[in-house]
């Protein structure tokens, strides 16, 4: 594996000789979960967690879930004895900060890499995010695409709509238009807003097929209906 499992790996060693707390938090070290219930407790509410949910609630609303199920030091527990669903909300909470744990980019990636490897959609998703942008690991585009294409297969809408504009725009890839359509077209029949604007713009401008104003309009009347301000504003310059 890539270095990007190596801190973590100090982590989990690390976490074997500490008696009492686990550090490295706001406010000072988290208590270590006292009983085994309490760790079964945030088992227990990562596995009511259901598969749509992975894919389309935030995360952050996730890790809260499980930690007001259980406690902050439960969830660390569960994520060090290797539970991917839980390494996955661990990455979620460094990555933004929250229930009780630091903003540490690194430890993000490092969670998100151990669970994308098991198959959580939504390590894979972030990490491919992570890698896109250098965030907790060098940039790196391949990774980047890598990531973002294994959460595309499971489902993720939000992965399928990035890789559709990647491709559109040739960012951090060589341009490939009926690429990014066939993404934009499932992410869109998926319900993102996002591709449903790009697919507007593909038919306003002829990207790769002749222009047709009105399948452009009826993406942006879609797009801009679930909130989308590209769409919404593709609308008014149009008079639509």
């Amino acid at each position: 594996m890539g270095g990007w499992r190596t801190g973590l790996t100090a982590v989990l060693a690390a976490a074997a000789l500490l008696a009492g707390t686990i550090a490295g938090t706001i406010g000072g070290p988290i208590a270590a979960a006292q009983t085994p219930q309490e760790v079964r407790r945030a088992e227990q509410a990562i596995l009511a967690i259901g598969a749509e949910e992975w894919l389309v609630t935030p995360s952050v609303e996730l890790v809260a879930r499980v930690v007001e199920a259980s406690s902050a030091a439960a969830l660390r527990q569960a994520a060090l004895a290797g539970n991917a669903e839980a390494q996955a909300l661990m990455g979620s909470a460094h990555e933004n900060g929250v229930a009780g744990f630091s903003e540490d980019q690194v430890a993000a990636a490092d969670f998100y890499g151990l669970a994308a490897e098991d198959g959580n959609v939504l390590a894979q998703y972030n990490l491919g995010g992570m890698y896109l942008d250098g965030r907790g690991v060098p940039q790196n585009f391949e990774r980047a695409l890598y990531w973002r294409e294994r959460a595309a297969e499971q489902g993720d809408r939000m992965a399928m709509s990035i890789l559709g504009y990647q491709y559109l725009a040739g960012f951090g890839v060589e341009q490939d238009i009926p690429l990014a359509r066939g993404y934009l077209e499932q992410a869109s029949a998926l319900g993102d807003a996002a591709a449903m604007g790009l697919m507007g713009l593909i038919f306003e401008d002829g990207i790769g097929t002749a222009p047709n104003l009105q399948r452009a309009v009826t993406y942006y009347r879609e797009a801009a209906s679930l909130g989308d301000p590209f769409a919404q504003e593709a609308l008014r310059r149009l008079g639509k």
